[in-house]
């Protein structure tokens, strides 16, 4: 009876362990802790208002950006294009939302940032706002961004490449640095769900 009894504890301390066991990757930070998201609002690229809530019940990828980025936005917004192909056999549920949110609200209305995503992929999903709701949802994320220098009319603006993946409780759980790799991310991704799923 005593090693029945200690055969079923080692096997409910071995399903725990695996529980909460980190998920093996190798291009994201995951965060041993998820953290949940400080409240923010913005505004959709179909109008609609967006919350934190709004990443309820789904896995998102999502990335601060703008339209008028010469670079490094549309080659970001390419890549998880390529992660998005690439989780294409994933059931539905599993699937992850690809979210741009604008660092550049001044330029980029929901119109103009619905028609730039939708270009990379028609799922994918915009958001904007307000100067100051940007920067509420910017210190949700903990990302850094700036207005930089202006040239021949216009600006630039300095922001960060990571990108964020956000679980279904509407918590930041890992982050993905540049240079990203479109597999590696793919596979990052499969593990990290797969682990949270246990």
């Amino acid at each position: 009876m005593v090693l029945a009894g200690a055969a079923l504890g080692a096997l409910v301390a071995h399903i725990v362990s695996r529980r909460h066991a980190e998920p093996t990757v190798q291009s994201a930070a995951v965060y041993p802790h998820p953290r949940a998201l400080a409240p923010f609002v913005l505004t959709a690229d179909d109008g609609r208002p967006f919350g934190r809530e709004g990443f309820a019940g789904h896995w998102s990828l999502v990335f601060f950006g703008y339209t008028a980025c010469p670079d490094l936005c549309p080659a970001t917004l390419a890549l998880l294009a390529q992660v998005d192909h690439k989780l294409s056999d994933l059931p539905a549920s599993d699937k992850p939302h690809i979210v741009m949110i604008t660092v550049d609200p001044e330029r980029d209305d929901a119109a103009k940032l619905g028609a730039y995503v939708h270009f990379f992929g028609p799922s994918f999903q915009g958001l904007t706002g307000a100067p100051s709701a940007i920067s509420d949802a910017a210190g949700a994320f903990g990302v850094p961004y700036r207005r930089g220098s202006e040239s021949d009319g216009g600006y630039t603006v300095d922001h960060s490449a990571a990108v964020y993946l956000v679980d279904p409780d509407a918590r930041l759980c890992a982050l993905f640095m540049p240079p990203l790799q479109p597999a590696l991310v793919a596979s990052d991704y499969r593990a990290i769900i797969a682990s949270r799923s246990r």
